[in-house]
């Protein structure tokens, strides 16, 4: 009973830093994308 929110918590912070891994993944592959959010 007190496992499962647990559960769902745990699954969606793994998904956010699997978000965050795939985005930094992104702009390490196009370099220029972290120039345009730079220029900003």
């Amino acid at each position: 009973m007190f496992t499962l929110p647990f559960f769902t918590l745990n699954h969606f912070t793994l998904n956010r830093a699997w978000t965050l891994v795939r985005l930094t993944r992104q702009v390490f592959d196009h370099p220029e994308l972290l120039e345009c959010t730079n220029v900003k």
